[in-house]
């Protein structure tokens, strides 16, 4: 090998060392933007989930209220079906419930079976249990109308 290649050898593993020592000075910067991006991100995950949350209470808040309402027109007049009672049961349990209010949902549901269950056999208790159940969730969520 002539001297001329041996030394145009050697520059050329000298460019590609300093070309990788290059990139590795350099590339660590970029990790460091993408830590920054991922908790920018975190934090805008957080406020969208927070936005989503009180989203999906003002929702719930609001098909409650409607259900309780039409629940409550329909035992105001007595003359009330089965079919009607588990209408408002399935829309009750259609709903998209927040965990704050899983207890009051709860609740609900059972007030609105017990209604069904009077129904069903007639037993004036079921009837009186679901009332109270109703008054009694209305007391504990002045929101509820």
């Amino acid at each position: 090998m002539s001297k001329q290649i041996k030394i145009l050898l050697l520059l050329f593993v000298f460019a590609a060392v300093v070309f990788v020592l290059y990139f590795f000075k350099t590339a660590k910067p970029a990790v460091i933007a993408n830590k920054q991006i991922n908790k920018i991100s975190e934090k805008i995950n957080k406020k969208t989930d927070k936005i989503d949350l009180e989203r999906v209470k003002a929702q719930y808040k609001n098909d409650v209220n409607n259900i309780l309402s039409n629940y409550s027109n329909l035992i105001q007049t007595n003359n009330f079906t089965a079919a009607q009672i588990k209408s408002i049961k399935k829309q009750l349990l259609g709903l998209k419930v927040p965990s704050m209010f899983k207890d009051l949902h709860v609740n609900l549901v059972l007030a609105v079976t017990k209604m069904e269950n009077f129904l069903s056999n007639g037993n004036s208790e079921d009837k009186f249990f679901s009332q109270k159940m109703i008054n009694k969730s209305k007391k504990n969520y002045n929101w509820l109308k």
